[in-house]
């Protein structure tokens, strides 16, 4: 599947990248919930082996708890750190000039999308150690509340000032739009026409005023002293 097919016919593809891997293998390793986890269940497994060995080798019912429910989660964070690189290939982003598209998945992929309209605000997240490294950042839309989800994250990002300014240049857009804008939005293409060209005519007019104010209002005092003009012998003057 590919994410630029997903793009509506009207839209207007600005930019298109991945995640980074180098970054993303990175918060893999330091992700600070499967640390914690990862702190825990070892704990766990090592205080329950010590009481295995206590006990001259042999398990009570907590010990193979222990082992049973704690044991796995290693294995588990070495598999998300071995796969990251994978799955940071299959995660791809698209601004276009009405939204955010992502697409993740390796064998299923997803399409997801939000609007800028659908966003409070817009904001680049850096860690001070790894993305200032990597180059990269965390551009995040924050949705409004009622949303099935809080935030909408485009993760790993490389240039990620650049794009950061592409995509809040665009969320400003779509918030505050023009008045010609807004009646684009209301299918009125031929009111939305005509406000531009009065807008063009107005700041001609301003910028021929600015420049020779006479010439721009025009010169009663020339037109009052203007000669009568002269009728021909003989022809009655037209009243």
């Amino acid at each position: 599947m590919n994410l630029l097919d997903q793009v509506g016919k009207t839209e207007k593809v600005l930019w298109h990248g991945r995640k980074q891997t180098k970054a993303s293998v990175w918060d893999s390793v330091f992700n600070p919930l499967w640390l914690i986890v990862l702190f825990f269940a070892l704990t766990f497994v090592l205080v329950n082996f010590l009481i295995m060995i206590s006990n001259n080798g042999k398990m009570d019912l907590q010990t193979v708890l222990a082992f049973i429910m704690f044991g796995p989660w290693l294995p588990l964070y070495l598999i998300n750190v071995l796969t990251a690189p994978i799955r940071a290939k299959h995660t791809e982003y698209c601004v276009t000039n009405s939204g955010v598209y992502m697409q993740k998945g390796v064998f299923r992929p997803n399409v997801q999308k939000k609007r800028f309209t659908e966003a409070e605000s817009v904001s680049l997240q850096r860690t001070p150690l790894f993305d200032q490294k990597c180059g990269t950042g965390d551009i995040v839309l924050k949705l409004f509340p009622g949303d099935m989800d809080d935030e909408f994250v485009i993760a790993n990002v490389p240039d990620c000032e650049q794009v950061f300014q592409l995509v809040q240049q665009q969320f400003e857009a779509a918030v505050n739009p023009s008045a010609a804008e807004m009646l684009r939005r209301l299918n009125l293409p031929q009111i939305a026409e005509q406000t531009a060209n009065a807008a063009d005519l107005s700041q001609t007019f301003a910028a021929a005023a600015q420049d020779d104010p006479m010439e721009a209002f025009g010169n009663p005092a020339a037109e009052q002293h203007a000669e009568p003009q002269q009728q021909p012998f003989g022809q009655a003057p037209d009243f």
